[in-house]
């Protein structure tokens, strides 16, 4: 083990003890920093930035699946109520059905990433990095940070339209219902349908 690695190893206690004193004045971003530095010290950047990628990799995923089965269950409510003023149309029923199938496939795929995201989690790498990813999710709307907000208005999502998508619950069901738009976010595929509409 190189010397400033074992160095900062050794040092982990003392710093753990500021990084929380600087917690508790309010100092959040200094802690992270401090942390940020003790974690590059350790010469682990690139195991790192690999766990970083797919953590987000795996996300964004879960998002996509909640943001789509939230606009199916909407779709499906607006349908079953027109239905409830009049008779449906074979057509539509036809995509009541296709819908509820899809929606069933998106359960599952959501079972199967939230499994994958814990398991990427739990590999999480210890020291400084492990306090800070846990220091940060311990946050409050910590998804509102703003370069994650610049993000989500630079790819077209909702920060970007001040409709609020990101700072409501997606899903009523879904511990993940916060975050910012994919490209499966109702409004966001409103918004787009809309900006098409003199083109084809």
């Amino acid at each position: 083990m190189p010397i400033k690695c074992a160095v900062i190893v050794a040092l982990d206690p003392v710093l753990v003890r500021i990084e929380t004193k600087l917690e508790s004045l309010g100092q959040w971003h200094h802690a992270q920093s401090l942390r940020h530095r003790a974690a590059t010290w350790r010469g682990k950047t690139r195991e790192l930035h690999a766990w970083v990628q797919t953590l987000i990799e795996i996300d964004i995923q879960l998002r996509e699946v909640v943001q789509r089965e939230t606009f199916l269950r909407d779709q499906v409510r607006i349908l079953t109520t027109k239905g409830e003023m009049r008779p449906t149309t074979t057509e539509e029923r036809a995509q009541l059905g296709a819908w509820e199938e899809e929606l069933g496939g998106l359960s599952k795929d959501y079972w199967q990433q939230e499994r994958q995201m814990y398991a990427v989690e739990s590999r999480c790498p210890g020291g400084p990095f492990l306090g800070g990813f846990f220091s940060y999710r311990r946050q409050q709307m910590w998804f509102l940070t703003e370069w994650m907000t610049a993000d989500c208005a630079g790819r077209g999502g909702c920060c970007g339209r001040g409709c609020g998508c990101c700072k409501r619950p997606r899903s009523t069901t879904r511990a993940r219902r916060f975050k910012h738009c994919t490209a499966m976010c109702g409004c966001y595929d409103t918004y787009s349908r809309g900006l098409l509409k003199g083109y084809i």
